[in-house]
C-alpha cells in the first residue's frame, strides 16, 4: 500500500512542474503517505478530500493541450501592497498607503468548515489579489511583491500548499483566479513583522482617512458569509461586531458612496503606472 502511494505521490509531485497548482492538490496524497507509513503493508481507507483531488488531477492530465513554458529570469515588482487579519476585528489591506477593510462575522471560524487565523491571514492576501488586479490588468509574465506577516501563509504559498486545509483552500481560489487571468502572472509574498506592516492598525480597528479609501470590489461567493465590507462604515475608533444575520442582511442594503473616499485616485493610478519600471 504505502509503496503505491509513494509512486503515484511522485508522479504527481513531479507533474506539478507543468501544473504549478497541482501542488495545492497534493495535500490529502501526503496525508495518506503519513497514514500509510506507520502500517506500509495493511490496506487503508482514503483519507477525506483524496478522491477529490485525484479527480482534480485525472481532469487536469486529461487535456492534451497541457504544457508550460520553461521559465525565463524574471523582475519582480513591488507593489507596496500589504495585508493583515484581527480575529476579533476583521481583515485589511493597504497599497501604497491606501487601505480597505473587511469585518469577520462572529461565526467566521466554525461555518462550514474550521477556519483559525491563518484562514483569515491569507484571505487578506487574496482580497489583496483581487484589488491589485482591479486596479491594473498586469501584461502576461508580471510578478508582484505583496506583504504578510504571517509565516505560515508566507511558507504555505511559497510552497505551493499549506497542511491547514482552511488555508489550501484559499490558495485554491488564489491559483484559480491566477489561471484565468493569466497563468505567467505570479504574486510572491515576503514576510514582514506586524510592527512594520501598514495593514496591522486597519486590521484591528484603526482607520486612516476615508480619502485613502481604496475601491471595493465584488467579494468572491465563496467569501461573502464569512466577511462583509466595513470600510464605508469605518471611524476612527473600533467597531463592533453585531449578530452574524443583521451583517449578512445589512450586506444587500448597503449601496457603496464613490464620492466618499477614492478622491486620491490620481495618486495612486499614477503609482499604478510605476510598476511598469
Amino acid at each position: 500500500m504505502l509503496l503505491e502511494v509513494q509512486q503515484l505521490y511522485g508522479k504527481l509531485l513531479h507533474a506539478s512542474l507543468v501544473v504549478p497548482h497541482g501542488q495545492a492538490y497534493l495535500t490529502a496524497m501526503e496525508s495518506m503517505l503519513s497514514i500509510s507509513s506507520a502500517r506500509p503493508f495493511v490496506p487503508h481507507h482514503p483519507v477525506q478530500h483524496l478522491n477529490d483531488d485525484l479527480s482534480w488531477w485525472i481532469s487536469q492530465l486529461s487535456n492534451p493541450k497541457l504544457h508550460r513554458s520553461i521559465p525565463q529570469p524574471f523582475h519582480i515588482i513591488d507593489a507596496h501592497a500589504y495585508c493583515d487579519a484581527s480575529s476579533g476585528v476583521g481583515i485589511a489591506v493597504v497599497i501604497h498607503g491606501f487601505w480597505r477593510t473587511w469585518s469577520l462575522f462572529p461565526d467566521w471560524r466554525t461555518l462550514d468548515s474550521a477556519k483559525d487565523i491563518g484562514w483569515a491571514e491569507a484571505v487578506g492576501f487574496e482580497l489583496l489579489i483581487h484589488i491589485i488586479i482591479q486596479l491594473r490588468i498586469p501584461a502576461s509574465g508580471q510578478h508582484f511583491w505583496v506583504h504578510c506577516d504571517n509565516l505560515g501563509v508566507v511558507d504555505g504559498w511559497k510552497n505551493g500548499r499549506s497542511r491547514n486545509w482552511a488555508m489550501n483552500g484559499v490558495f485554491r481560489c488564489i491559483l484559480a483566479l491566477l489561471e484565468l487571468f493569466g497563468p505567467d502572472t505570479s504574486f510572491h509574498l515576503s514576510y514582514i513583522s506586524s510592527s512594520d506592516n501598514p495593514a496591522d492598525a486597519p486590521s484591528q480597528g484603526t482607520f486612516a482617512s476615508k480619502q485613502l479609501l481604496l475601491p471595493p470590489i465584488e467579494l468572491p461567493v465563496a467569501l461573502s458569509k464569512f466577511i462583509r465590507d466595513a470600510s464605508l462604515k469605518s471611524t476612527s475608533s473600533n467597531f463592533s461586531l453585531s449578530s452574524n444575520q443583521h451583517q449578512r442582511d445589512a450586506v444587500h442594503d448597503e449601496s457603496v458612496d464613490e464620492s466618499t473616499g477614492w478622491d486620491y485616485r490620481e495618486e495612486l493610478l499614477h503609482f499604478r503606472d510605476s510598476w511598469d519600471g
